[in-house]
C-alpha cells in the first residue's frame, strides 16, 4: 500500500492549517505543495489570509522545470490536485498521467455562471479523466457531489470531506448576556457573492415590523459604502451596525456574543465561519447555496434558508422564540465532531484506502 501522498494547493489557507497540522503529525508521509499564482496571492493578502508556509512538510513549486525534477522523486506518491482551472495544474495533470503517477481530485463545488457553461466541454473532458485515471474525487459538500454527478463522474469515486477547524477553538462557556433582543451577526467579506444585501433587507424587515432584533455586520469589502448608505437611507442606525474585521484568533470569542450567525451567501464553496460559529456555541442561519449548510442539515443547530422570505421568517421566529437552552452544547458537540482532530483520519482513509483498493 502506498502511504505517501502530495496535496497540491494554490496558496496556504488559514482554513486548512489545522487539518494539515494533524496530517503532518500522523505517521503517514505527507507533503503539501503550493504553486502560488500571483493573482490569488494578492487577492488573499488583501482579504487578510496568510500566504506564508510554516512547516518543513510544505514546499513551493512554481517553475515547471522544478516540477519535472520533483516528480522524479515523487513518482511513488499519490498526488491530490484541485482541478485544472489553472495552467500549472493542467500541465501537472498531463505529467502525472503521462508518467502513470497515481492522482486524485479535491475541491469545493463550482460557482455556476456564464463562464461555467462556456467551459462545460473542458469540465466534461476532465470528468472523463477522473473516471478513467483518478483514484478518487474528494469534494467538500453535497452541492459538490451533485455537480460532479451531473458532469458524469462515477459515484463510487466521489468521497465527501468537509472543511474542519481545531477543537481547541471550541469555547468552554458562553459569554453571551441574557437579552430580550435577538442579535444576529454576519462575519465575512462585504461582497455581492456573499449575499450581504439579504442581511440588510432582513434588518429593514425587522425594523418595519417592530421585531425585537439587532444585526451586526463584521468585515470589509467593496459593498461597505453601499451598506452604510442603506443604513442611512432607511434609518436603521438602531437596528444595524457595521464593525471592522477582527483577527482570526478572536473570531470564535466574538461570535459567542450573539444569538445566531447568518451566512446568506449566493455562492460559497464552504463557509468556514459556520464551523467557527458552532465552536462558539451559537446556531447558524445559512443559505442553501453555501457548502457549509451540510453541517446544519439534520441537526438542531440552526436553519437553512432559500431566499429572503425564508430568511425573514426565520429571523422573526428566532426573535419571538429564541433557541432551546441546550442549543449551546449541541452546537459545541457538532463542532467537535467536525474538528480536524476528529476528521483527519477519515481523510487519510479516503486517500490510502482507495490506493489500497486500486
Amino acid at each position: 500500500m502506498n502511504n505517501k501522498f502530495v496535496i497540491w494547493m494554490n496558496i496556504p489557507s488559514i482554513h486548512q492549517a489545522s487539518l494539515f497540522g494533524r496530517l503532518f503529525d500522523s505517521n503517514e508521509d505527507i507533503i503539501v505543495a503550493y504553486y502560488l499564482p500571483k493573482n490569488v496571492c494578492d487577492e488573499r493578502n488583501e482579504s487578510g489570509f496568510i500566504t506564508e508556509i510554516n512547516s518543513s512538510k510544505e514546499v513551493v513549486i512554481c517553475d515547471l522545470i522544478d516540477l519535472d525534477k520533483t516528480l522524479v522523486d515523487w513518482k511513488d506518491r499519490t498526488h491530490i490536485i484541485p482541478g485544472i482551472g489553472d495552467s500549472f495544474c493542467r500541465k501537472l495533470l498531463c505529467k502525472l498521467i503521462f508518467n502513470r503517477v497515481k492522482w486524485g481530485h479535491w475541491s469545493e463545488h463550482y460557482r455556476i455562471k456564464m463562464n461555467w457553461f462556456l467551459t462545460l466541454p473542458v469540465r466534461i473532458f476532465y470528468s472523463v479523466l477522473l473516471n478513467l485515471s483518478s483514484q478518487f474525487v474528494i469534494v467538500q459538500s453535497d452541492l459538490a457531489v451533485k455537480q460532479f454527478k451531473y458532469l458524469g463522474v462515477n459515484t463510487r469515486k466521489i468521497k465527501k470531506f468537509n472543511y474542519t477547524i481545531s477543537k481547541d477553538r471550541i469555547i468552554k462557556e458562553s459569554s453571551k448576556k441574557q437579552s430580550d433582543i435577538a442579535t444576529f451577526v454576519y462575519l465575512g467579506r462585504f461582497e455581492k457573492v456573499k449575499g450581504v444585501d439579504l442581511v440588510l433587507h432582513a434588518a429593514k424587515y425587522c425594523s418595519d415590523n417592530n421585531i425585537k432584533a439587532h444585526f451586526t455586520l463584521v468585515g470589509s469589502g467593496t459593498l461597505e459604502s453601499h451598506i452604510r448608505n442603506y443604513i442611512s437611507q432607511f434609518g436603521l442606525e438602531k437596528t444595524l451596525d457595521v464593525r471592522l474585521p477582527i483577527d482570526n484568533a478572536n473570531v470564535v470569542s466574538e461570535l459567542s456574543n450573539y444569538t445566531a450567525l447568518i451566512l446568506p451567501s449566493i455562492y460559497d464553496g464552504w463557509g468556514v465561519v459556520v464551523n467557527e460559529a458552532l465552536s462558539a456555541g451559537i446556531p447558524v442561519i445559512v443559505s442553501n447555496k453555501a457548502g457549509s449548510s451540510d453541517l446544519i442539515k439534520n441537526s438542531e443547530c440552526g436553519f437553512i434558508f432559500d431566499g429572503k422570505d425564508e430568511l425573514f421568517s426565520i429571523c422573526e421566529t428566532v426573535a419571538d422564540s429564541g433557541f432551546d437552552v441546550s442549543t449551546f452544547d449541541k452546537c459545541k458537540r457538532l463542532a467537535f465532531k467536525n474538528s480536524s482532530e476528529e476528521k483527519y483520519m477519515e481523510f487519510i482513509d479516503i486517500v490510502l484506502g482507495e490506493n489500497d483498493n486500486s
